[in-house]
Parts: structure tokens; sequence; C-alpha cells
């Protein structure tokens, strides 16, 4: 499948993460109260709302709701998932996303025992205070194709946010069928070239959509010692960040997308390496995917959001009996009420808080209760159940804008309780 994802990137670092300029506030610690002029500085965190603010938002929600689309329309973009989240990639190849430098302020668990915050930085670069929204906004500093959807990880650029549309995810009609659409092409990196170089003669042949067995999958790492699964990874935004960090051996990277074309991107690029890493085309809803107790980390980072509600459960049951004892499950997506679900016109609702975008994928907008009792029902204890609010701001539109994530952590216990429907 592939992130779902509308505006903006990431850190609330409470816990970790370091100031990687000195003069700018670090993630997590901008807090705006009566006395501070909001337009002060490009984002606030930890924003809380008024009653009447969150009573606007709860009334544009409820008219989406009552007003879905046809079943028959839901239908259809059930079934054209895979096509529609294909044509994405096949138009926007490694263009579209961001390096996601805040994947390991935010998950620790991601690192290698020992890592420093130093050692991140030499690998991956400093973070940008801004992580930036839109097409071919690619980091400068990062060392292989690790890019981002700026939606997704917490905090855009005031500029480009201030312009986005309902649907933020897709950059604009030239991007679209007819403009540079309509194939696989150039994706392979010079070595030494970063993310936003590609080779102009390189073509990414088409990739074997057939499906692995379980077994035939754990295969890949039967040497490793560690493993870690992303579902949803596009065009590898967080598999090379990783494989950067984690140099142990032992360590083994799954990466898996229901679009052929992304994982065609993946498999080409020069860091590609398979004794370390094993990315594969698949449909996260037709299970069983891996054996029980095989997997030490999954990650489903803005990708449940792009699964039907109904199929959401067992997605989350196959993954908790898939961890070992003491796995875990990190998950960042869109909460209720984000300035993404509000801007959604009318006729784009598929059912209760489930949405199509302009091109046919699909957004569902959590609230922590909901993560919760799905989670529990997987038998996982939580860790971790967070709602990231967000104010961005645009000082020179003098515009401010509501963000809000869900991000969670929950753990499979040594003695686990079966999975219930």
């Amino acid at each position: 499948m592939a992130q779902a994802e509308e505006v903006v990137t990431a850190g609330t670092a409470e816990e970790a993460g370091e100031e990687t300029d000195s003069k700018r506030p670090r993630f997590g610690t901008r807090t705006l109260d009566k006395d501070k002029d909001v337009f002060s500085q490009n984002a606030w965190d930890h924003v809380e709302w008024s009653d009447e603010q969150e009573a606007r938002a709860r009334t544009i929600v409820q008219a989406h709701n009552a007003a879905c689309l046809p079943p028959s329309k839901g239908e259809e973009l059930e079934r054209d998932a895979g096509q529609n989240w294909e044509k994405f990639y096949s138009i926007h190849e490694n263009r579209f996303f961001k390096d996601r430098h805040w994947l390991f302020t935010e998950f620790p668990e991601l690192l290698p025992p020992g890592t420093t915050a130093e050692h991140v930085r030499a690998v991956l670069g400093d973070a940008p205070e801004d992580d930036g929204e839109g097409a071919g906004a690619t980091s400068r500093a990062a060392p292989a194709a690790t890019a981002q959807p700026a939606a997704e990880s917490g905090e855009a650029t005031a500029e480009t946010a201030a312009k986005a549309k309902e649907d933020t995810r897709v950059p604009s009609a030239s991007a679209g069928p007819g403009g540079r659409g309509g194939g696989r092409r150039k994706a392979a990196r010079a070595a030494d070239g970063g993310a936003g170089e590609e080779v102009a003669a390189a073509v990414v042949p088409p990739v074997s959509s057939e499906r692995e067995s379980p077994e035939a999958l754990l295969a890949h790492s039967a040497h490793a010692t560690r493993r870690i699964l992303e579902v949803g990874c596009g065009v590898g935004n967080t598999v090379f960040p990783l494989l950067a960090i984690n140099k142990d051996p032992g360590t083994f990277v799954y990466a898996c997308d229901l679009s052929p074309t992304a994982i065609g991107i993946i498999r080409h690029h020069a860091q590609y390496e398979p004794r370390r890493t094993h990315a594969f085309v698949c449909d996260v809803t037709e299970l069983p995917i891996f054996p029980d107790e095989s997997l030490d980390v999954v990650i489903l980072i803005f990708v449940l959001s792009a699964i039907h509600p109904d199929k959401m459960q067992a997605v989350i049951n196959h993954f908790a009996q898939a961890l070992r004892p003491g796995g875990v499950i990190l998950f960042r997506d869109y909460g209720r009420y984000d300035l993404a679900q509000l801007r959604f016109k009318g006729n784009r609702c598929i059912s209760e808080n489930f949405y199509m975008r302009g091109d046919g994928t699909r957004v569902y907008f959590f609230t922590q209760g909901e993560m919760r009792e799905m989670m529990a029902r997987a038998g996982l204890q939580e860790e971790q159940n967070h709602a990231d609010r967000r104010l961005l701001v645009n000082r020179s539109r003098q515009i401010t804008m509501h963000r809000v994530w869900i991000q969670c952590k929950y753990v499979k216990q040594q003695q686990q309780q079966p999975a219930s429907a």
C-alpha cells in the first residue's frame, strides 16, 4: 500500500532529540501561552483546542458523515485501491516525498543500542526545523532515497501548508495523468548522489506481484537476529535511513507496499542490499503474511489510514501475532479533526471519517480511543498513545493551521493473550 499523507513533518522530541541549531526552539518545546505572539515563530506544540473550536470541527465532520458517497463508489475504490496507488507512484516516482529525519527521535526503538544523537546527525545530517511539503522536496543531507511525504510527519513549512488545498497530497494537475505519468522510469541513483539525483538512462523494470508464502519471506532473513518490517514502505522513506543507521549484520529490514513501481524503485536503489533488506509487493489485507512470532518491530506510519476501516482490526491482529514476545508496533497517522479532514469537500466522504482523495486513494482519521481499542483487542500493551496537536503558522500571510496526529507504541508481552476478532 503506501503512505497516505497530506501536509507536514515531525518530531515532538519530548523525550529525546537535541537542537540542531542553538537559535531554534526544539520540537516539542514551543509552547504558546497568552503572553506570546502566535506569529512570532512557524509552529507551536501541544496546542489545546477551545470548546468552540472543537465544536466547529465536529459540525464540519458531522456534515461530511451525513453525505457519504454511494456504497457502490466505496466498493469501486476498495477494488481499485492497488491500481490507484500504482498510478500515484508511476506519476511521482521518488520525487514526491521528504526525508524522515524525525524517525529516530520519535521512535528510538529503531536505533541500535548505544546510538547517540551525534551519530544520527553524522549519518543522516541535521534535521531541518521545517520538513516542508510537496513534490521534489528531498533533503540535501540524506545519504539515500529516504523521502517522506511532507504531510506525514509533523510540521509543514508555513508557506507551503498555507497553499494546501482540499486534497493537499496531490501537488497539481500538471503532475497527474498526461504530465510525467505513464510508466516506471528513471529511478536508479548515483552511488554517492543522494535522494534527489537520478541516473538519466536508468529505467526501473517491472517487479513481480507474485505473493510469497510466509515461510519463503522468512527465508530471506534466516541469518538475522532482529527483524524489522515497514508496512506501506513507498519508495524507501524509512528503509534507507534504517539501513544507514543499523549496520549490525544481524538486523534485517523488510519493506512491503501495494505498488510494484514503488518496490521497483527501492530494489534498484544503489543502497539496496538483499542480504540486509527485502522489499516486496504485498496487499496487507490478504493474510497471513509472516509466520507467528517472527518479527521484532512493525512500523505502521501513515498506512493504516489507507486501509478500509472494516479490515483494520484483522491487519493489526496479524502483525500482533507476527511479533515476538517483547516486540513492538510503532504507529503514526492522522488524528480526528486534523486540518486535512476539515478541508475535504462534502462529496469525498466514503464512510464515517473515511475519505477519498482526488486521485482515488483513501484516508481515515483516528482517535486515541480507536487505536487503544484495536490494539487491546490484538492483545498488545500500551506504551504510548499520544495526540500530537500542532499549530502551524504562516507569518507572512497571518494564517494559522491546526494539525492533529496520533502516535502510538504497543508491545507484545511475554504471555500473549489470543487476539479477538
